[in-house]
C-alpha cells in the first residue's frame, strides 16, 4: 500500500532505538494554555506592518515591470486636452486617480457616519426607541 511520503522509520537494531528513546526523554512539549488547539500567537501592529511593507514591495515591483514592458509611446486626448506619455506611466497615472477618487468617497462616508452616531449618541433615548 503506498504511504505518500509519510514513511514510517524502521529501526535496524535495539542499539538503534536507545538514541531515539533519549530524544523522545528531552523534547520539549508545550504544557499550560500554549498547549491547547486555542492558544494562538496574536496578530501585533509590527508584524501587520512587516506583512503589509512586504506585499506592497512585492506590488511595486509587478508595477515597475509593467510601466518598463509598456514604455511605447501613445497619444492621449482627454477633453480638449491632448499629450503624448508612455503607456504604462498613463495607465499608472489613471490608477492613482482613481485610488484618490475612491479615497475620498471612503472619507466622506466615514465622517458622514461618524457625524450620525455623534448625533445619535447625544439624542436621548425613549422607550420606543429600544
Amino acid at each position: 500500500m503506498p504511504t505518500f511520503g509519510r514513511r514510517r522509520p524502521q529501526p535496524l537494531s535495539p542499539e538503534s532505538q536507545a538514541p531515539a528513546d533519549d530524544m523522545a526523554q528531552h523534547s520539549v512539549r508545550p504544557q499550560g494554555p500554549a498547549a491547547s488547539p486555542e492558544a494562538v500567537i496574536p496578530a501585533t501592529k509590527t508584524a501587520t506592518a512587516w506583512f503589509s511593507l512586504a506585499a506592497v514591495m512585492i506590488l511595486i515591483v509587478a508595477i515597475l515591470c509593467f510601466i518598463l514592458q509598456n514604455l511605447q509611446s501613445v497619444k492621449v486626448s482627454f477633453l480638449s486636452l491632448n499629450w503624448r506619455i508612455p503607456l504604462g506611466i498613463d495607465l499608472l497615472f489613471a490608477a492613482i486617480v482613481g485610488g484618490l477618487v475612491v479615497f475620498a468617497m471612503g472619507s466622506m462616508r466615514i465622517l458622514q457616519l461618524r457625524r450620525l452616531a455623534r448625533r445619535h449618541a447625544r439624542k436621548p433615548h425613549t422607550e420606543s426607541d429600544r
